[in-house]
């Protein structure tokens, strides 16, 4: 699935987006809406907005517990991809420089 494909959980400007790749990982495992929420122990509902993009109310225990049902890391379901603009002056940057 290419970029302009992904369903964007939250776009930062000047720092990245994050994805939400929820419906493609649990599909690769064999589930579904119902069994997810089943494995997870949570409501129907819950893992339906999240598994649809809408995340109002969501809270981190809600994300481990399906991370957890689907025995993933974060990153694997909600893949981040940094600005390439993006600059952070409290980095430096020694590849030039010879220093390891």
């Amino acid at each position: 699935m290419s970029s302009s494909e992904r369903q964007v959980l939250v776009d930062v400007p000047g720092i990245g987006t994050v994805y939400n790749e929820l419906p493609e990982v649990a599909s690769r495992k064999g589930l579904d809406v119902a069994s997810l929420a089943r494995a997870a122990y949570l409501d129907f509902k819950t893992v339906q907005r999240v598994w649809k993009n809408e995340f109002k109310g969501l809270t981190f225990e809600t994300l481990v517990s399906i991370l957890a049902a689907l025995d993933e890391s974060f990153e694997k379901v909600f893949p981040f991809e940094r600005d390439p603009r993006y600059f952070n002056p409290y980095v430096q940057d020694n590849s030039d420089n010879g220093d390891l």
